[in-house]
């Protein structure tokens, strides 16, 4: 699985590492930019069950559950589908490789960069001036989980674009 589009927080979150990601509960990374840094949160389970969810998983999951006897709602599967992933699928995951795409401008002749773009392949980002990058250092919270940090040098303006290789353990 290579999760090169990821759904971000529209904006900067106040102590990220610190806020109860079931707060927000549809994104895929929460991210806080300061005058310093830009550090956030990658969570990737929510990124592997998207990717099965958009992939036909709930198509062939359908047939086999009948919703008002599952979890939550009654009348779709979206939530028995990612029950039944975190239970019996996301354990056997794990990211492979944090890859991250940097782009990175002088703030006399910056245009207002998206701080974290999460809607460009691979290809659109190095099109858009994205290059690879090792500036961004992770901490691993477990296998489908990452903190990252960037060290801003205040005379640029940033914008951080993720390619996220997950795989089976």
């Amino acid at each position: 699985v290579n999760s090169q589009k990821q759904i971000v927080y529209p904006t900067s979150i106040t102590d990220v590492f610190n806020v109860n990601i079931n707060d927000y509960i549809n994104y895929e990374i929460l991210w806080e930019e300061t005058t310093t840094e830009i550090r956030g949160i990658l969570l990737i389970d929510r990124m592997t069950i998207r990717y099965f969810l958009e992939d036909g998983g709930k198509t062939t999951f359908s047939n086999f559950i009948v919703p008002e006897f599952g979890f939550g709602s009654s009348s779709d599967i979206n939530d028995d589908f990612s029950e039944y992933m975190k239970v019996n699928v996301l354990p056997t995951y794990q990211s492979k490789n944090n890859g991250t795409y940097l782009k990175k401008v002088p703030q006399k002749d910056s245009t207002n960069l998206i701080t974290i773009n999460g809607d460009l392949e691979d290809y659109k980002k190095l099109i858009n001036s994205y290059y690879p990058s090792q500036e961004i250092k992770y901490t691993k919270i477990n296998e489908l989980r990452y903190e990252f940090t960037l060290t801003k040098d205040p005379s640029y303006d940033y914008s951080l674009a993720f390619s996220i290789q997950i795989g089976k353990i």
